[in-house]
């Protein structure tokens, strides 16, 4: 899991994998959103190609704050919705392997809203369902990314604003 959103296109073959536990097989022309901080694994399946798209909350902060606790479909695979959205994402890698956007942040932040946008015209949204202490986990988590260099221990998280008594449930 990570601190991002990611999405799998595939153009060619089948993948298998496990998203917060649960068994997945994608196809040629189908699309899996995995959420941020969603546990997540591959196969290594012989002859799948694709684009694996991964963005980071920033990208996704003026769409989020739209659609607070909502997120896209596991698996978006009709075929017909779907010939659009790949068009956009197959345009965007070529623009960008030319190095494009290499150094400009703001045209992958609109990309990525264009992208969002897209994908919720055709699919819609799903409400996202929290877990027990999701939040906390959250807190716990961002908390250690902003202090990595320092000797963290479970007083310095607690003394970072968060509750222990809620992490030990």
């Amino acid at each position: 899991f990570h601190k991002n959103v990611e999405f799998l296109f595939i153009t060619k073959g089948t993948q298998h994998a496990t998203v917060g536990g649960q068994k997945i097989v994608v196809e040629e022309g189908d699309i899996l959103f995995i959420d941020f901080f969603e546990p997540h694994s591959f196969a290594k399946d012989e002859g799948v190609e694709g684009y694996i798209l991964v963005l980071s909350l920033w990208y996704l902060d003026c769409f989020k704050k739209l659609f607070e606790n909502q997120r896209f479909s596991r698996v978006m695979n009709d075929k017909s919705k779907n010939v659009e959205i790949f068009e956009f994402v197959s345009g965007w890698k070529k623009s960008y392997r030319k190095g494009r956007y290499l150094e400009d942040a703001y045209d992958i932040y609109v990309n990525a809203n264009n992208l969002f946008l897209m994908i919720k015209n055709a699919y819609g949204m799903v409400t996202r369902q929290k877990k027990n202490n999701e939040s906390v986990i959250l807190d716990i988590l961002n908390y250690l990314e902003k202090n990595y260099m320092e000797n963290v221990t479970v007083k310095e998280v607690a003394k970072g604003g968060l509750a222990l008594d809620k992490a030990e449930n």
